[in-house]
């Protein structure tokens, strides 16, 4: 068990959530992070040789364009595809299973956060939670995108290429801020389905149910902290960009460097690939943090307990005396 506790469940303003959410993995990252590493980062591993396949097929193709000649396998580039599109899936459902299974032994001050077998078992069984609700709300953006696809085509059929532009007002004054809405509505359903262990649709309605009243101050959180992580992720890709810059220089003399090239960019690339989903920590940590602070507000559950404890302390003291 850690010296120090954070206490998720009380109230805080935007200075002390960013705070506590630092506060948190400062103290915690080694232990998350050996855990996200050793369950989804051979996951993370697989991802990247499907993406290094895919490409690979994808520069062939389109050179076999370029120089006029049919594709030799048109249906391979559209299944590694589909592999990758469904490994990027299941490596995001399992950092989210994992980060969110550390917090739910977290808060339930278990023993055993430390242990990788449970927090292994945990992640097992959260994560068939975190898949069903990532293709739920994945059909629901699909949704959202037909919706929106019929109404700009209904609007450009009314108003004719003279009208575009109204068309693309429509769509920047209305369907954008519309899905935006939608998503930071959405914003704490993984979190819930985790933590309060409720069904999916009632897991939606809740998280919609509680931005509610703070949406702007949830929206403003969420963009907050997403530049917090992007600038923390420069970290990681900093020595992918030196790299990708200097070696062309320092190499000029060679006459094949590609394999040495490559060869380096994979390292590099591993480093910036596994740091940045190391980061999703922070995001997801810091939307927690938010989750309490409006359940805080809303139904104080963190000063009921409060006071349940102090009610115990003060029971036990007099049946000490």
């Amino acid at each position: 068990m850690q010296t120090k506790r954070i206490e998720f469940r009380q109230k805080r303003d935007f200075s002390e959530k960013v705070s506590a959410t630092f506060d948190f993995l400062r103290i915690n990252f080694k232990s998350l992070a050996r855990s996200i590493i050793l369950i989804a980062g051979p996951l993370i591993l697989v991802g990247i040789g499907i993406f290094v396949a895919f490409s690979s097929r994808l520069i062939a193709s389109f050179q076999e364009l370029t120089s006029g000649n049919p594709l030799s396998s048109p249906l391979s580039v559209f299944t590694l595809f589909g592999g990758l599109a469904i490994f990027v899936i299941i490596i995001y459902t399992a950092i989210v299973a994992v980060i969110y299974t550390y917090l739910q032994l977290y808060l339930d001050d278990s023993p055993d956060i430390d242990d990788f077998q449970t927090i292994f078992d945990y992640t097992k069984r959260n994560f068939a939670i975190v898949l069903s609700s990532t293709f739920a709300l994945l059909f629901l953006l699909f949704a959202f995108i037909v919706v929106a696809t019929i109404l700009f085509a209904a609007i450009g059929g009314i108003v004719g290429t003279s009208g575009i532009w109204l068309t693309i007002l429509f769509g920047f004054f209305v369907i954008f801020p519309l899905f935006v809405y939608l998503a930071i509505g959405l914003s704490f359903v993984y979190f819930i389905r985790v933590i309060e262990g409720i069904s999916l649709w009632a897991a939606i309605s809740r998280s919609f149910s509680l931005i509610s009243g703070h949406w702007w101050a949830t929206f403003g959180y969420v963009i907050a902290i997403s530049f917090i992580q992007g600038f923390m992720g420069y970290i990681f890709q900093v020595p992918l960009l030196i790299y990708s810059a200097i070696f062309p220089l320092v190499s000029l003399e060679e006459t094949d460097t590609s394999k040495a090239y490559m060869a380096g960019y994979v390292v590099l690339g591993l480093f910036y690939v596994f740091g940045s989903q190391l980061l999703n920590t922070f995001n997801l940590t810091a939307i927690a943090f938010q989750y309490f602070n409006i359940v805080e507000i809303k139904e104080g559950v963190g000063l009921i307990n409060r006071i349940e404890k102090v009610g115990e302390k003060r029971k036990e003291d007099e049946e000490d005396f």
